[in-house]
């Protein structure tokens, strides 16, 4: 199965992967995408360590919802997403860093897919995050397994 999605943007180190939805939510694409770069880098660490002196580690988000797309730039031309829904998936991503397993995804979004995702995911509750007086219901997937 071919999980992977449209690289958006490269931002600093960060990497936007985006799929439309009929696509994106079939066999919980996103999550699968996202299991399989938190391998690879796994299966790298000790290559990193030995040439930089430091493995990465990965944390990522998840949310749905409609963007507003648009291009900017006269010389160098770019297409850009906008919207609640990239400001909700930011926040989150930004939360992910103090969770075991490092991604967080709105529970709106694992309501969205067509099949139950096949490994565990921890319910987080409602979380506080900026721009949302109310908070978002999120869910956590598990920190990976030792070998």
């Amino acid at each position: 199965m071919d999980y992977r999605g449209e690289v958006l943007d490269y931002v600093g180190d960060e990497m936007i992967v985006t799929w439309q939805e009929r696509g994106g939510t079939v066999d919980c694409r996103p999550l699968h995408c996202f299991l399989a770069m938190r391998d690879e880098l796994s299966r790298a660490s000790s290559q990193f360590e030995r040439e930089f002196g430091a493995a990465p580690q990965i944390r990522g988000s998840l949310h749905f919802g409609p963007v507003i797309v648009g291009e900017i730039g006269d010389v160098k031309r770019a297409i850009v997403f906008n919207g609640d829904v990239m400001n909700t998936a930011a926040r989150l991503e930004e939360l992910s860093r103090n969770v075991d397993g490092g991604f967080l995804a709105s529970r709106a979004a694992m309501e969205r897919f067509s099949s139950r995702p096949p490994f565990a995911v921890r319910e987080l509750g409602r979380l506080a995050i900026r721009g949302r007086a109310d908070g978002i219901d999120v869910v956590g997937i598990g920190a990976p397994t030792a070998a």
